[in-house]
C-alpha cells in the first residue's frame, strides 16, 4: 500500500494541475479499444487536460467542438515540442518521440490543450 501512495504522490507532483481545481469535462471520458487506451478529461479555465490511462501509441483524437488556430499542446513533463493537427470534430495529437529515460511518470500521461 506504501508503494502505491509513493506512486500517487510521485504522479500528482507531475501532474497534479490536471486534478487540482479541475471539473470534469464532457464527454468524461473516450475508449480507443484499437489502442487499449482510455482517455479522461477535465477543465480549468480555459485549458483542457487529456488524461492517458497508457502512454499513447500512434495518434489520438480529442474531441473539441470548436478547435482554434490559436491552440497550443503540450505533454506535462515533457519539454518536446507535441506535434498535433486540426481536423474535423477536434485535434489529432501525434505521440510524442521520447526515450523511456524521458517520461514524466510511469502512470497515466497527460496532455494539456492551452486555448488562448
Amino acid at each position: 500500500m506504501q508503494e502505491r501512495l509513493k506512486d500517487i504522490g510521485e504522479w500528482l507532483r507531475v501532474n497534479g494541475e490536471c486534478i487540482y481545481g479541475t471539473r470534469s469535462w464532457q464527454p468524461e471520458k473516450i475508449e480507443m479499444p484499437e489502442q487499449k487506451l482510455t482517455i479522461w478529461f477535465t477543465k480549468k479555465g480555459t485549458n483542457l487536460y487529456a488524461i492517458c490511462s497508457m502512454w499513447p501509441e500512434g495518434e489520438i483524437f480529442i474531441p473539441v467542438s470548436d478547435p482554434s488556430d490559436n491552440l497550443d499542446i503540450e505533454m506535462i513533463g515533457v519539454k518536446q515540442e507535441v506535434k498535433w493537427k486540426l481536423v474535423e470534430g477536434g485535434v489529432l495529437i501525434m505521440e510524442p518521440q521520447i526515450s523511456p529515460a524521458e517520461l514524466p511518470c510511469r502512470h497515466a500521461f497527460v496532455f494539456k490543450l492551452i486555448v488562448g
